[in-house]
């Protein structure tokens, strides 16, 4: 135990400064933490080198580190867990431990995968802390053979241990080993920070999320650390990623809790600390029954907190909360994870949009290509990691593309496939319908409209479509209704509109609706247009939101977080920064977060669910590079955690 705190300690003194670093440190931003300027202060917490061994590596152990589980949740704790899949030790006698996550025929493992799976239920965001988190397979007198104490990455001794390579092989078995478990990383932390600078290329190339600092820039950064360069080498592309730090540090077993609150409010550095879960294990009461006998729950005996505050988490969250702060989940803090890039070509010689033409439940990327005329569907598998392979597009018809012509992708049947809708400039519009492979026309009108400049979709909860475009010149708005497979015009709405504002397709009151809404910039006020399909017209309506009157940029609308209320997001593409409102009433909005730079200036931002949990997601078409470049939410579904009231915390965790 005592190695394991010094060799802390000693990480934390260490600073790694390489000069590779700096060949990319173009690439890099550091920004100071944003997103709190009219919301409650939040931290964030994660839980340190948990896995199936040491500390954790019994069943009364298991059952303390769920009350400690159950103590975050009564008490709205988000936490992160930071996960090593495979624990092994070697001991001097050549015994060996050595269990994974992936053993799903052992009784121990399926106990603490179930508090895994128990926690990512109740909001726990989990990531990858390395693969083992020790080096070798024989007895070390430096203890580096024992996960959680043992480096595993740039070991001096082990030449292995020093190449990109190997670093894609951990994660790669990892990857593998969480898989198999029934579980996704989310971020990653290298074990003890202690890796070179091709490796953190690669680790990059994996995960766009690092709960960590970049060490080879600055291990003692004070807030988050972005990275637009482009990931290339082991898998496929991608673009960026985001370093978030923990500068309060940790609790030390030796230290009290004030060595984290004296840290707060003398710097404006991002509340971010990590924690090792079993200092509280002796603090922890067994519930035993009317007989003495221990209180077996689910296999695992019951443990409670004592009513006086002696642990360090009992002492910490009243004092955290004394001082207004209340925890926040990783993945609320970043919005959106830089995830999957798909090659779709240059901005001169396509066009691309996005949509479920398989029908599979993720989002397709559909490409025409203008020079050849053909149209190309890649299929979307975007629910592993970043740099997974994604399947060879295929093409699915061939069209000639003619200058004024717009399209989108819509599921005009409600058959669970995107179709194909074209708007000529000549005013013809053409239905190609997906079959799952290729796209087919079914159907042509002659609108007697002099083309359009763009082309939306809005959907009817009786099963009804709005088509809707700017008139060519922008003079005017002009519609169909889709009914039963015929085209009914609704009546143009005139307008003189010189703003550069888009309109912007959502269902803020969530009726089923959409709508089309027009934000005034740097206004609370948004101007509404609503389809009345009974008098074929457009009403208009003013519409006041609780948005600050000083955010900027184009707006999108979406459901983030996944909890049927659409969600109002800011792209500022010139300085490549978003800020994420979530809807928390009926027109009330609350900041979730700000996040960036990421992305390109010249990007065009696409709202879409790119793997299809429920969950807006964004992807940016650059007018320069070859990619639709993705970031994925795993935004919380719960309403923000109210602020922590100690009283609560003192209510002894026995319910």
């Amino acid at each position: 135990m005592k190695r394991f705190w010094s060799l802390l300690r000693f990480r934390a003194r260490i600073v790694w400064a390489v000069l590779a670093a700096f060949l990319i440190s173009g690439a890099i931003y550091f920004v100071p933490a944003e997103g709190n300027d009219n919301m409650p202060k939040h931290i964030l917490l994660r839980l340190e080198d948990v896995g199936p061994g040491g500390q954790y590596g019994s069943v009364e152990q298991l059952g303390k580190l769920r009350a400690v589980m159950r103590m975050l949740q009564e008490r709205d704790v988000r936490y992160q867990i930071a996960v090593i899949p495979r624990w092994i030790n070697v001991a001097k006698d050549g015994t060996r431990y050595d269990v994974s996550i992936d053993q799903l025929d052992n009784d121990y493992i399926s106990l603490f995968d179930g508090l895994l799976h128990g926690a990512v239920r109740s909001g726990a965001v989990l990531g990858m802390h390395g693969y083992t988190h020790q080096v070798g397979d024989t007895f070390r007198e430096d203890g580096h053979q024992e996960s959680g104490i043992g480096n595993e990455f740039y070991v001096p001794d082990v030449k292995e241990t020093l190449t990109p390579q190997f670093a894609s092989l951990r994660v790669e078995q990892g990857a593998e080993t969480f898989r198999r478990a029934g579980l996704f990383p989310y971020f990653w932390e290298a074990p003890h920070y202690h890796t070179l600078p091709a490796q953190d290329a690669v680790f990059r190339s994996y995960f766009g999320l690092n709960f960590q600092a970049d060490v080879q820039l600055n291990r003692n950064a004070l807030y988050p650390q972005y990275s637009l360069a482009r990931n290339e080498g082991f898998g496929s592309a991608s673009l960026g990623s985001i370093y978030v730090p923990t500068p309060l540090s940790y609790i030390p077993y030796n230290r009290d809790v004030d060595i984290i609150t004296n840290q707060l409010g003398k710097s404006d550095k991002l509340p971010a600390l990590f924690f090792h879960p079993f200092l509280e294990f002796k603090h922890l009461i067994a519930v035993t029954d009317e007989l003495g006998e221990p209180v077996i729950e689910d296999g695992l005996p019951v443990y409670r907190y004592p009513s006086e505050e002696k642990s360090p988490l009992q002492k910490l969250l009243p004092r955290l909360a004394a001082k207004g702060y209340r925890f926040m989940s990783l993945t609320d803090y970043i919005p959106f994870v830089p995830a999957h890039s798909v090659k779709v070509g240059t901005g001169k010689e396509r066009s691309v949009e996005l949509g479920d033409v398989t029908g599979k439940g993720q989002t397709d990327i559909v490409m025409w290509d203008k020079m050849s005329s053909e149209i190309v569907v890649t299929e979307g598998q975007f629910r592993g990691l970043r740099n997974e392979a994604q399947l060879p597009p295929k093409v699915w018809c061939k069209l000639k593309f003619g200058k004024g012509d717009v399209w989108t992708l819509f599921d005009g049947d409600f058959d669970g496939k995107a179709d194909l809708w074209i708007m000529r400039a000549n005013g013809t519009m053409e239905m190609y319908r997906s079959n799952g492979s290729e796209f087919v026309l079914s159907r042509s009108w002659n609108t007697n409209k002099r083309g359009w400049a763009n082309m939306l979709a809005l959907r009817k909860a009786d099963k009804e479509w709005i088509i809707a475009g700017e008139s060519s010149e922008g003079s005017e708005l002009e519609s169909f209704v889709l009914r039963r497979g015929e085209l009914v015009p609704m009546a143009s709405r005139p307008w003189d509109r010189n703003s550069p504002v888009p309109l912007t397709v959502g269902d803020l009151d969530g009726d089923g609706n959409d709508s089309l809404y027009i934000p005034f910039p740097h206004s609370s006020k948004w101007i509404e247009l609503v389809p009345d399909t009974a008098s074929l017209s457009w009403k208009r309506n003013v519409l006041r939101l609780t948005i600050p009157t000083g955010e900027d940029g184009v707006v999108y609308i979406g459901d983030f977080n996944g909890d049927g209320k659409q969600d109002v997001c800011f792209w500022n593409a010139e300085e490549k920064k978003l800020a994420v409102y979530q809807q928390t009433g009926a027109l009330q909005f609350e900041l979730l977060s700000r996040m960036g730079p990421w992305g390109h200036a010249d990007g065009r931002l696409l709202v879409r669910d790119l793997n299809g949990d429920g969950k807006m997601d964004i992807a940016e078409l650059s007018g320069k590079e070859a990619y639709v470049d993705m970031a994925m939410s795993y935004q919380s579904k719960r309403p923000a955690a109210a602020v922590l009231h100690e009283e609560k915390l003192l209510i002894e965790a026995t319910r």
